[in-house]
């Protein structure tokens, strides 16, 4: 007997629309021809951003041996970017 493997979900609170985030209107200014011209030496808000937002976890994850399944996203003021999750 085959026995299924227990999907565990994921809840992320706090996610907004694309139209409502304000740095996704940010245009990139690196230059990727020039490695000094581009994030992190070069201050581009788009790609700093952009890195914030990859850092966020998006599948459950086990802290101090407590899985985690919820976190909760804090954002910016201005440009509603993600500067840190907490659970």
């Amino acid at each position: 007997m085959l026995t299924k493997k227990k999907e565990i979900k994921f809840k992320i609170n706090g996610l907004m629309n694309d139209t409502e985030i304000l740095w996704k209107k940010i245009p990139c200014k690196c230059d990727k021809s020039n490695i000094e011209k581009m994030h992190p030496i070069f201050n581009c808000l788009s790609c700093k951003f952009q890195t914030q937002e990859n850092s966020m976890p998006r599948k459950p994850f086990t802290h101090l041996g407590k899985t985690i399944n919820e976190i909760k996203i804090v954002r910016g003021n201005r440009y509603n970017d993600i500067i840190g999750w907490t659970f």
